[in-house]
């Protein structure tokens, strides 16, 4: 498609649509061996100390260490450091490992540690497990690292896994396939009071079923009523944007088990008026959806953003989060 004469928006600068970027192989630059300095053995964190601005935003921490002291940090001291061959290093601070420990050492939902799974061993984990360098671009944002031992359970699995496990079956799948479609469309062309009566229609048929229909953020995707099944790997999620001092330092923003994905089609890179999101700026994804619908031409970010989205709606269409039984019931 060729682009318009007159933009209906006018873009954003410093945004950017989602480019695919080659892996890094071991041919573009070597393995890397990472070496690992633990600062405070963090195993608990409480919120300690709270910004004045109203906010509710944690200062500082009381922690409780893995010899059993406790003792006050501050939310931005390093507690581990992981640092490479390359000169690369990662820094896990106690604000964010606060964070890590609070929504992902639970018993009572998906996607949580095993027991006797600290962070210092967790970051062990991924010293012994990967060995490869950070390298550059979005890709390197997210590292996925595979273990030889559970590490926990998933929170969010594939259909076809869950059916493989016994969780669904034959006539969930079939009916995720027919509905598959109208949810795409409920989330890029519905206006929000037909989406929430669909997404209500169709749990209100599924009320006996392992399977509901949520929404966020207007895209609406499936989840499931099951076990967590455990997972042999976790995914380090790292913060390019914040108290970063050199592309060789990140900071940690989050770990958890399971597999990588793509973003969500809820996430906010797809929200309007937020500045990491792709969209020009006063576009939505309903906007661009129905531009081409009415075979308008986009321009090739706008192309790039509506061809993410769908691409993301298929993969996280084929997986969803798992839910309690009370709460799906």
């Amino acid at each position: 498609m060729g682009a318009r004469q007159e933009p209906r928006w006018q873009a954003r600068t410093g945004g950017r649509a989602q480019v695919p970027r080659p892996p890094m192989t071991p041919d573009r630059r070597p393995g890397a061996i990472w070496r690992q300095d633990t600062l405070h053995r963090v195993v608990e964190a409480w919120p300690a100390g709270h910004a004045a601005d109203g906010s509710g935003r944690a200062l500082s921490y009381r922690v409780r260490l893995a010899d059993g002291s406790t003792t006050t940090l501050d939310g931005a001291v390093v507690c581990e450091r992981l640092r490479n061959t390359h000169g690369e290093r990662i820094l896990l601070t106690v604000d964010r490992a606060s964070h890590v420990l609070a929504r992902h050492k639970r018993r009572d939902v998906g996607g949580a540690f095993a027991r006797g799974i600290t962070l210092t061993r967790l970051l062990g984990l991924f010293r012994r497990h990967h060995r490869e360098p950070l390298g550059y671009g979005e890709q390197s944002d997210k590292i996925q690292v595979s273990c030889d031992r559970v590490v926990g359970t998933s929170g969010i699995v594939s259909a076809q896994e869950l059916a493989r496990l016994g969780g669904l079956g034959e006539d969930d799948l079939e009916r995720l396939a027919q509905l598959k479609e109208e949810a795409f469309e409920a989330s890029v062309r519905y206006a929000a009071a037909d989406r929430a009566a669909f997404v209500a229609r169709v749990n209100e048929e599924w009320r006996n079923g392992n399977v509901r229909l949520r929404e966020r953020n207007g895209a609406v995707l499936p989840a499931f009523i099951a076990e967590p099944p455990p997972t042999q790997s976790f995914v380090v999620v790292l913060d390019r944007s914040r108290r970063r001092l050199t592309d060789d330092e990140r900071h940690i923003r989050t770990v958890y088990p399971g597999e990588l994905l793509c973003d969500s089609p809820a996430h906010a890179r797809y929200m309007p008026l937020m500045s990491v999101s792709d969209l020009p700026a006063g576009a939505t994804i309903a906007q661009l959806q129905r531009i081409h619908d009415a075979g308008e031409a986009l321009d090739e970010r706008e192309l790039a953003v509506l061809c993410s989205y769908r691409k993301a709606f298929e993969v996280w269409y084929e997986h969803g989060s798992l839910l309690p039984a009370w709460l799906g019931r």
